[in-house]
C-alpha cells in the first residue's frame, strides 16, 4: 500500500479532521482514509450510485420528452416575439 505525507497542512484543518475522528471512533489515519475513499469513490460505486438515483424515477418515453421540448420551445419562441426583438436579440 502506499503512503502519503501531506506538508503545511493548516492547524484548524487538522483540529477539524481529529474532531471527525473523534466523533467516528476511529484514528487519524483511519479518518482520512475513509474521508478519500468517500469522496474519490471507485467507478463501480459511482455507477451504482447512479443505477439507484435512475431506479426512483418514473419512465418516460422518447415521445413524451419530444412533447415537453415542443412546448418549451412554442413558449420561448412566444416569449421572444412578445417582447418585440428580432432574431438577433435587438429591439
Amino acid at each position: 500500500m502506499a503512503s502519503v505525507t501531506i506538508r503545511r497542512l493548516p492547524d484548524d484543518l487538522l483540529a477539524r479532521i481529529k474532531a471527525a475522528a473523534a466523533a467516528h471512533g476511529r484514528s487519524l489515519e483511519q479518518e482520512l482514509r475513509e474521508s478519500l475513499a468517500a469522496r474519490y469513490p471507485t467507478r463501480d460505486k459511482v455507477l451504482v450510485a447512479i443505477r439507484e438515483r435512475w431506479a426512483g424515477l418514473p419512465e418516460v418515453s422518447p415521445e413524451r420528452i419530444d412533447s415537453w421540448v415542443d412546448s418549451w420551445v412554442d413558449s420561448w419562441v412566444d416569449s421572444w416575439v412578445d417582447t418585440g426583438r428580432d432574431e438577433t436579440g435587438r429591439d
